[in-house]
């Protein structure tokens, strides 16, 4: 019978010891009117609640247990449970280890987990901060050491690596139509040579850096994805990069994104990719919005996009000083430091605008002092980083040189190059190689959109110049060609909208306009009938 009873006594200790309410840190006690309160609650006390018994009525449970708002942010529950209610002041101690001149934190209550109410008497003590409410609900406390923390993580990403090696469609057709791409040597910029949307060649690069940098691309080049996100485009628009040559164009990238351009140019074309002062500021300025966007989470604003977090900061005015060094030229790696702490230390600045624009009441007169106690931390953070930082970044450029096929019929474009030849009926070819070692003095007389067909063009292409310098039609061949994309209906084209009373034979099933394709017109119509020739397909690649 002893051992029973020990048994039992044993077991309900082990019960009470592994409790899932103390293992997850949740303190209780019951409560009267009359009769002091307190509870603890967290694994190492981090809060403990204080009620004096003439602040209480009735009699109940007051527990005190953690919590999570939106996103993840961990906080505290207070309530008084049963049949006890709060009807006077009490205190909240939260425990907290100051750092050298930390101010104090930013402490909000919600009841609703919509409507935050921030706490207007908060005062330090040795072992933490003391608050003193009149009401229980969730409570949520932002201190700064911890705001800097994310905010030094946040310069790790800055200093890493980003993006990965791309892919290209089409990689081996391209050169084999005769494009050659070389670039300078290091692993911060990815890249690779294939065929665009168009259905013509295509370069794809990734900034391989973790900030935005400057893309510098010379004519024969056309951005068609650059891949910027809203803050991006907001901010390229305020702040202007300057290309080294006028009739260059400078795209800014930012960390690990992609930028597409197509490749249209006869003549040796490239991209360089290079940190500049643009580039820092719009790095620095994403940081300041995901500071702030730490900071929102404490404020039940939560739920913000970055592009509205973006829209609370008055860029225009906050950073008019600095974008006009936006011109400048960074030449060293300390420069760069040098730069993009001034940049970082200036949209931090910017933080006080945008928190007042967020309606956060609480902030008052106290967060300019905690911001600039955060600034000074973080660019004691930049100071500290030394060889790391001058390795990311270093303002040494990133080149991509592309040269084009050397033309092979002189005025036909590179695109055209190669073999193609037709689907259907007895097999048709062109080849541009071909037909200028069987007519040595071929070229293209002229070039012209044909308006029937918008997209196409075609191609008047002089094989034996025996008028002069030119041809005539029985020296003639003309070549129309349809890009991917551009559809060939011949009863719509030529009979209802050139009046031709039929066309025969009718090749309009033979196009398929997922794919480019060229078609040997007729010099001339011999009768009173249209007569459609077959498309015909590139059969190199």
């Amino acid at each position: 019978m002893l051992a029973a009873v020990v048994a039992a006594v044993v077991t309900a200790a082990l019960l009470v010891a592994c409790s899932p309410a103390e293992a997850s840190g949740t303190g209780s006690v019951d409560v009267r009117a009359g009769q002091d309160a307190t509870v603890t609650a967290g694994s190492d006390g981090e809060l403990v609640v204080e009620v004096p018994g003439s602040s209480i009525k009735g009699e109940g449970t007051l527990v005190a247990k953690p919590t999570e708002g939106a996103q993840g942010v961990e906080g505290w529950s207070v309530e008084l449970a049963g049949g006890a209610e709060l009807i006077g002041p009490a205190t909240l101690r939260f425990k907290h280890a100051f750092e050298d001149g930390e101010p104090l934190p930013l402490v909000a209550s919600t009841s609703d987990g919509e409507t935050y109410e921030a706490a207007e008497d908060v005062v330090a003590d040795d072992a933490g901060i003391v608050v003193t409410t009149t009401h229980f609900s969730n409570w949520f406390t932002m201190w700064w050491d911890d705001l800097m923390e994310k905010a030094r993580a946040g310069l790790d990403f800055i200093y890493q690596d980003a993006g990965k090696p791309p892919t290209c469609d089409g990689e081996d057709a391209v050169r084999t139509a005769g494009y050659e791409i070389s670039s300078d040597s290091g692993d911060r910029v990815y890249w690779c040579l294939g065929q665009g949307s168009s259905g013509g060649a295509g370069l794809t690069v990734v900034n391989g850096r973790g900030y935005t940098v400057a893309a510098e691309h010379t004519p024969g080049l056309a951005v068609t994805d650059a891949g910027a996100t809203d803050l991006l485009g907001m901010l390229s628009n305020l702040i202007k990069e300057t290309p080294s040559l006028p009739q260059n164009t400078v795209t800014l990238v930012g960390p690990g994104s992609t930028i597409q351009y197509s490749v249209d140019g006869s003549q040796e074309m490239g991209v360089r990719l290079k940190p500049s002062v643009a580039g820092y500021l719009v790095t620095a300025a994403q940081y300041a919005v995901d500071t702030v966007l730490e900071v929102l989470k404490y404020a039940g604003k939560a739920d913000m996009s970055v592009e509205k977090v973006a829209d609370l900061f008055e860029w225009e005015s906050c950073l008019t000083g600095f974008s006009s060094m936006a011109t400048s030229d960074i030449e060293t790696a300390t420069q760069a430091s040098d730069y993009f702490s001034d940049a970082v230390g200036t949209t931090l600045g910017c933080m006080d605008d945008a928190l007042k624009n967020a309606g956060l009441a609480f902030r008052g007169t106290t967060v300019a002092g905690s911001l600039s106690w955060l600034i000074a931390g973080v660019r004691t953070a930049l100071n500290g980083l030394g060889a790391a930082a001058d390795t990311a970044l270093n303002p040494n450029g990133y080149s991509i040189y592309i040269s084009p096929p050397a033309p092979i019929l002189p005025g036909l474009p590179a695109d055209l190059s190669g073999k193609w030849c037709t689907r259907t009926g007895e097999q048709e070819c062109f080849d541009a190689a071909e037909t200028l070692a069987k007519y040595p003095q071929a070229f293209v007389d002229e070039s012209y959109p044909d308006a029937s067909t918008p997209g196409t063009t075609t191609f008047v292409i002089c094989l034996q110049p025996d008028l002069g310098d030119s041809c005539s039609v029985a020296g003639t061949m003309l070549l129309e060609y349809f890009p991917a994309g551009v559809a060939w209906d011949c009863v719509a084209t030529q009979v209802e909208g050139a009046g031709w009373p039929a066309c025969t034979p009718d090749y309009t099933d033979a196009h398929y306009s997922s794919e480019p394709r060229l078609v040997h017109q007729y010099n001339h119509q011999q009768d009173e009938t249209y007569h459609d020739a077959p498309p015909m397909y590139r059969t190199d690649q």
